[in-house]
């Protein structure tokens, strides 16, 4: 083998790996933090300056939507000048990635299909009698739901069912393929890619294997969890490229490259497997052609696919390239073109990256129904309820009068919260559900960004121990707390991405509780189910959010707790952490 290249076979077809992005015209900015918002150019143009009082979305096909007072998005059109292009406000508002995107204009409403002007296409409502309960924005033309019937499918840009919703596990489009899953009896999947009309372009046959969700650059990456090593598919799925077992791990190709992790750190190598820049850093993403960002000591530097440098490790994070890049800094953002240079005289305090607007994860659209006086609310548990005025769908618990948490969810809904109250709840819940898919995407760059530098991270383990000869009644097994920085913890978490291939988390039984003497302080419990390729649980998620600066909320504290402390024991409620476990003064 020559030095320098992993490759130890490789059948691989040499087709270049051109990335099809919506480019990115602008981004919500603040020259000073805490003003109003504006937009600005990926180049560093300054589109619009202190034009809105709440942040508006990217900009991104002519199209942006922008928040009123009340939280509802107006639709607007910019080419020069901003325009309303819809006199109608919607609840949420996808991007145009197409001619078309998904939004919901109330709550308890359908999903709907809207053109550039925002008028309905379609109503994306059920299929044969399924409800559609979720759905992803168009990518590739076809859009992801899932039904009440707990099974994905895809819908075209008119709103039709054009592939059915029959499989157990499903995810987006990527060049033309999807990988969907379909279950056996005892719920084990069996996998298989197809094309875009749903026909089977070949049978995943590989055993003990974690795939990979999407096809990147032709290839659909793997690895052998029995031999360890990793490997690609081709689209026909042949096993086009072997690594050897030091290699780890392998991220999707960009741009004909891909990030590698072995024992000794993060490397980046080609299609062939030969290495570009050798594993020598803590972390590393493609952000563009033949650049890089490269991390080390918890800072961030650009490089070639030469591995040359072409700035120090100054920054916090870099984004993507569209022309040019962002890169952060103690607080403060600076544009940089690809030689690492800064670009032109302006900083400014706030760069809203929207991991949604770039396509680095799924814009979720999700459908929660309001029953007269009660509240559906989308859980893990199937539930019947008694005396409930419509019939209760799968996976949905009624919240009823009586229920604690009715008066504070019925508040947000009905919008008999304080402004910024309402304001502060409803961003909690989109940002739940971001920091939901952070895990299944294994986004650990929005995770860093999410968490203080001083966060407190409390992870429950239950502990066997002998049972005493005095207390034979008690249980045999304990919790033991365990404390962790955010490094910890994030470092921890890489590994846990790389050893897996499909994470799943779900949340439910919501509480939002509001700090009694600090403002914009807020507690969140919520039960949390958590399944991976190696390892499941099930227990209490505790989150202190901190919103009294709204343009950057952060978490405080993490807590976890296991929902069992035996197989016959629950974890006793009074030992449940709450915003009052912590003493804030």
């Amino acid at each position: 083998m020559r030095v320098g290249t992993f490759l130890i076979v490789c059948v691989l077809l040499f087709v270049s790996c051109e990335e099809k992005r919506i480019a990115i015209g602008g981004l919500p900015f603040q020259i000073t933090r805490g003003e109003e918002w504006g937009i600005i150019g990926m180049n560093g143009e300054i589109k619009m300056i202190n034009a809105f009082a709440h942040r508006p979305s990217a900009l991104v096909n002519e199209r942006l939507s922008v928040p009123n007072d009340s939280g509802k998005y107006g639709l607007y059109s910019f080419s020069g000048e901003l325009k309303s292009v819809s006199p109608k406000s919607f609840t949420t508002i996808g991007y145009f990635f197409e001619e078309v995107t998904l939004a919901q204009e109330k709550k308890g409403e359908p999903l709907l299909v809207v053109d550039k002007f925002g008028e309905k296409v379609a109503i994306v409502d059920n299929y044969q009698g399924h409800e559609i309960r979720m759905a992803h924005n168009f990518e590739e033309g076809l859009a992801l739901v899932y039904t009440n019937s707990r099974k994905y499918g895809y819908v075209d840009t008119r709103g039709e069912m054009v592939i059915k919703p029959v499989y157990d596990y499903a995810v987006d489009f990527s060049e033309g393929l999807a990988v969907v899953g379909v279950a056996d009896g005892e719920g084990r999947l069996a996998y298989q890619v197809i094309n875009k009309q749903g026909n089977v372009q070949f049978y995943i046959t590989l055993q003990n294997c974690r795939i990979h969700e999407r096809f990147a650059c032709g290839c659909l990456m793997f690895k052998n969890l029995e031999q360890n090593y990793c490997g690609a598919l081709d689209r026909e799925g042949n096993v086009c490229l072997y690594l050897p077992t030091r290699v780890q791990e392998v991220m999707p190709f960009r741009y004909d490259a891909a990030i590698f992790w072995t024992e000794s750190g993060v490397g980046l190598m080609d299609k062939a497997g030969k290495v570009l820049i050798p594993a020598n850093y803590d972390n590393g993403r493609v952000i563009g052609e033949r650049r890089v960002a490269l991390k080390l000591r918890d800072k961030w530097a650009l490089f070639d696919f030469e591995g040359r440098p072409l700035c120090e490790f100054v920054y916090d994070w870099i984004s993507d390239f569209e022309g040019c890049a962002f890169a952060r800094k103690n607080s403060v953002y600076y544009l940089i073109d690809e030689q690492g240079q800064v670009v032109g005289p302006n900083k400014f305090s706030a760069v809203h990256w929207d991991q949604e607007a770039v396509r680095e994860s799924p814009h979720v659209f999700t459908r929660y129904e309001v029953v007269k006086d009660s509240i559906i609310v989308t859980v893990k548990e199937e539930k019947k309820v008694e005396k409930s005025p419509e019939p209760v769908l799968p996976k949905a618990r009624v919240i009823d009068k009586n229920n604690p948490f009715y008066r504070e969810a019925k508040q947000v809904l009905d919008g008999g919260l304080q402004e910024e109250d309402a304001s502060n709840r409803q961003v909690i819940l989109n940002y739940m559900e971001h920091f939901r898919m952070a895990y299944p995407t294994k986004d650990i760059d929005f995770l860093e960004q999410l968490f203080s530098e001083e966060a407190l991270i409390v992870v429950g383990a239950v502990i066997r121990k002998a049972p005493s000869n005095e207390r034979l009644y008690l249980s045999s097994e304990q919790v033991r707390y365990s404390v962790k920085s955010k490094r910890e913890y994030l470092n921890h978490l890489k590994t846990i991405f790389r050893r897996n291939q499909r994470i799943d988390v779900e949340f439910n039984d919501f509480t939002i509780k509001r700090h009694p003497t600090k403002k914009g302080i807020y507690g969140v419990s919520v039960k949390q189910s958590y399944k991976s390729d190696t390892y499941s649980d099930e227990g209490y998620l505790f989150l202190l959010w901190d919103f009294r600066d709204q343009t950057a909320p952060r978490i405080h504290v993490r807590t976890w707790q296991p929902r069992m402390v035996d197989e016959h024991t629950p974890l006793p409620e009074q030992e449940i952490f709450n915003i009052g476990s912590f003493n804030l003064e």
